[in-house]
């Protein structure tokens, strides 16, 4: 592993649970860990900050996450990069190969996210990676009900070869799945769910 630059390291000391990122002998499992911890604090951001962004569409949410998803001379998060297709959200680590990717979409029910699996896993994943990414912007109430619904008719209904049932991740109102790949490999998948529903000012003033 090269020296890392001052600047990097004065952040890692802050977050050193990001560590693995820069590593390129950490594990798949260790990389994949460090990173959806970041992606759960940029989500933290998006939900902090939902009365000012409730109102934008999939492509203004999903470059307002990209944005707080990069870091300045370590992580790269890019939008409609062209994957065998324009993802929704590319993240690359700067210093070495390793990337994933990221579907994004307005919850609709399971149907239209179900759309979202298949641009994921059929059509941009190559089956290098050993994960990808479903982010479930929630603008509606109850998003804890939403996501297990999602998690519940992904098992009924297997999306992408889906094998075996979905597992509850340790990220609040986020649930995986893996899928059989034309690879032959197996992708893993983590549906993280966005809580961007706001109360009306409307409602509230009654």
């Amino acid at each position: 592993m090269q020296p890392v630059p001052d600047s990097i390291q004065a952040w890692l000391l802050q977050c050193p649970e990001l560590r693995p990122l820069l590593d390129p002998n950490s594990t798949e499992e260790e990389f994949d860990e460090a990173l959806e911890a970041h992606i759960a604090d940029a989500i933290r951001w998006l939900e902090d900050n939902a009365n000012s962004l409730h109102r934008d569409n999939e492509d203004s949410l999903s470059t307002t996450f990209a944005a707080h998803l990069s870091i300045r001379k370590l992580v790269d998060a890019t939008r409609e990069t062209n994957n065998r297709g324009h993802v929704d959200i590319t993240i690359k680590i700067i210093s070495n190969s390793r990337k994933r990717l990221g579907e994004a979409k307005i919850y609709d029910g399971y149907s239209y996210h179900e759309k979202g699996i298949q641009q994921l896993v059929d059509r941009y994943s190559t089956g290098r990676e050993r994960s990808g990414y479903m982010f479930c912007y929630v603008k509606k109430p109850d998003i804890k009900d939403k996501m297990k619904g999602l998690q519940a008719d992904c098992d009924q209904y297997l999306p992408c070869s889906q094998v075996g049932p979905a597992a509850l991740h340790k990220v609040k109102w986020a649930f995986e799945t893996l899928h059989g790949h034309g690879s032959g490999e197996e992708l893993r998948v983590v549906h993280f769910g966005v809580n961007l529903y706001v109360l009306s000012t409307s409602r509230t003033a009654n």
